[in-house]
């Protein structure tokens, strides 16, 4: 799940919360209904909902991590 989270968002599995943030949004952008014409926005609504799932489990993934290294220390 990591890496396919990752590869959607075109980063790497190292990432940091602002690239990811950042690759976020600019797919957002590009792939966002709203931008679409009517005959393309129920395929990019679908897009949307994927891509906000990957975002929001990459963040999990990452905030689990952060929490796991800092119980280490």
């Amino acid at each position: 799940i990591k890496q396919k989270c990752h590869e959607f968002l075109g980063v790497e599995v190292t990432a940091s919360e602002k690239q990811i943030n950042k690759a976020y949004r600019k797919l957002a952008k590009k792939i966002h209904p709203d931008t679409k014409r009517d005959s393309e926005k129920e395929e990019a609504h679908k897009k949307f909902i994927e891509l906000s799932g990957y975002y929001e489990t990459a963040l999990k993934l990452l905030k689990n991590h952060n929490a796991s290294l800092r119980e280490i220390k």
